[in-house]
């Protein structure tokens, strides 16, 4: 009852590292942020290393990776680009007629073609809400991670604006080029040695660190602006190349 448990001792509670030097060492390349196997964004393309794709979207869209699904709107926000996984990878034209059919579409077109390599239709449909007639641009891609599905929608009144923007993201999915991988980073934590008499900022450009000296000074019990004790551990973040292996 609450009683006893009230009652009962309590153990001290396990640290994490017996000494100051063992807790660096094994905070010593932590990842930070997002982690890039998830997939990242440089500039307007996607890249997603575990998934083996780069996908490009349109100039000034904003966008946005999920965990289900990645997204761009256009800057008015009349229009929207969804890639998403629909299930396993198969035949692109079975996978469209199960979407049409559960979302009760009338797919337009359904041409046939290859997408980076794979086998995918494209087809278009009109969709009606309570806020009038959406124009459905989409693409299924049999890639042998899945079956993806890319989305465009806009008002139907839109579509012929946003077409051509549909179209040039939906076949541009590749797989990762060399050149693509090498492009991806992580932030990874490090632990660097402060030397006497160094200010944080002094010290975050000698080691590249990626965080402000105020968020430095936060992170490690310091006044962002107090001279640094010779040989004082700093943690620190820095931008290096992602392996993939989730080595540090």
């Amino acid at each position: 009852n609450t009683a006893r448990a009230t009652a009962l001792a309590r153990g001290a509670p396990a640290p994490i590292a017996a000494t100051a030097a063992e807790f660096y060492r094994r905070i010593e390349g932590i990842l930070v942020g997002n982690d890039p196997a998830q997939g990242v964004f440089r500039g307007q393309r996607f890249l997603h290393p575990g998934l083996d794709i780069r996908l490009d979207f349109p100039a000034g869209w904003k966008t946005q990776n999920t965990p289900t699904a990645v997204l761009a709107a256009a800057p008015g926000r009349d229009a929207l680009l969804r890639v998403e996984i629909q299930g396993p990878t198969g035949d692109p034209r079975a996978a469209a007629e199960q979407f049409a059919s559960a979302n009760q579409l009338a797919l337009e077109g359904g041409q046939a073609l290859k997408v980076g390599g794979y086998d995918a239709v494209r087809a278009r449909a009109v969709a009606s809400t309570q806020d009038g007639q959406l124009g459905l641009d989409l693409t299924w891609i049999a890639h042998p991670r899945g079956m993806f599905r890319i989305l465009g929608l806009t008002p139907a009144a839109r579509y012929a604006t946003y077409a051509g923007d549909f179209a040039a993201s939906a076949t541009s999915l590749r797989a990762l080029a060399a050149a693509d991988r090498k492009s991806i980073t992580a932030l990874r934590l490090r632990v660097a040695q402060g030397k006497a008499g160094e200010t944080l900022a002094a010290l975050s450009a000698r080691t590249g660190n990626r965080w402000s000296p105020e968020l430095t000074a936060i992170a490690n019990g310091l006044e962002a602006g107090a001279p640094l004790a010779r040989a004082r551990p700093v943690k620190v973040v820095v931008e290096v190349p992602w392996t993939g292996n989730g080595g540090r």
